[in-house]
């Protein structure tokens, strides 16, 4: 089985589950690199990993497939350090959300062959090591990018996807993922957090808080932690997500404000069509 020896950096929800996957279905060699270290003693514990690394290139020395786990800011710092400790046959992936800096980042460094990186459409139960499962990824859609001259890599890392994770890999490239992540993950998000400071601002009494507002702020619950360092990284695509919900949101508001119910039951009608082909 490919990879006989897997580097992970990074222990939190996303990269432990993907550690311990590898360990479930037989990778003999898994080490995994947290900057706290008693993660790293959990992570060995609970059959996740099979050794911990003291640093970050330790960590990847060896290893047939060294995995970034973390924000992409993290990534990107991470890049430098472990370029000079990897294999010369080792292929490198990430687990962030956005993925055009990353792949820039792999391209300065002269890496873009050998890399091709993976954003799982996951959400964890709990944040760290706590929201880890050897079977976070099964069944879910796991995003493969790559450069051109990466195919190799994402060839193989489409193939870890399908066999070793169990998920469904969608081949994209890094431009178009990011797009389709500020629209389809952050822009709902971003509502969310938006109607629920505006509840919070309005000074409503807890008990008027129905089904309604509970479905609509839901997303605000579970973006995580990491959401902030999410959007800035990519921001071009989510401040245009944005910008075309701030249109309808006017559009709506003007509706209201001249007692159009024409427009406003066109514009009913339209959202009901995607919300039900959403739903199905």
């Amino acid at each position: 089985m490919w990879p006989d020896s897997l580097a992970v950096v990074g222990l939190g929800a996303l990269g432990a589950s993907l550690a311990w996957r590898a360990r479930v279905v037989g990778v003999p060699r898994v080490m995994g690199f947290s900057a706290s270290p008693a993660t790293a003693v959990q992570a060995i514990r609970a059959g996740a990993l099979t050794d911990r690394g003291l640093t970050p290139a330790d960590t990847v020395r060896g290893a047939g497939l060294v995995v970034l786990a973390g924000t992409p800011a993290e990534v990107i710092a991470l890049i430098p350090v472990v370029a000079p400790h990897l294999a010369p046959g080792a292929t490198l992936t990430d687990l962030a959300g956005a993925k055009s800096k990353v792949l820039a980042a792999m391209r300065d460094a002269g890496l873009a062959a050998r890399y091709a990186g993976l954003h799982p459409l996951v959400s964890p139960v709990e944040q760290g090591f706590a929201g880890a499962r050897a079977d976070l990824f099964r069944g879910a859609i796991t995003y493969v990018t790559a450069d051109m001259e990466g195919e190799p890599a994402r060839q193989a890392m489409r193939a870890f996807v399908s066999t070793v994770l169990e998920g469904e890999p969608v081949v994209i490239d890094a431009d178009t993922h990011d797009r389709q992540v500020a629209w389809t993950l952050e822009l709902p998000r971003a509502a969310a957090r938006a109607v629920a400071l505006a509840l919070a601002n309005a000074g409503l009494r807890g008990a008027a808080f129905d089904a309604a507002v509970r479905s609509a702020t839901a997303s605000a619950r579970d973006a995580g932690d990491d959401w902030d360092a999410r959007v800035l990284a990519n921001p071009e695509a989510v401040a245009a997500a944005l910008e075309a919900l701030k249109a309808e949101l006017a559009r709506m508001q003007g509706a209201i404000q001249r007692g159009d119910a024409d427009l406003l039951r066109e514009m009913n009608r339209a959202a009901e069509v995607l919300a039900r082909g959403v739903a199905r």
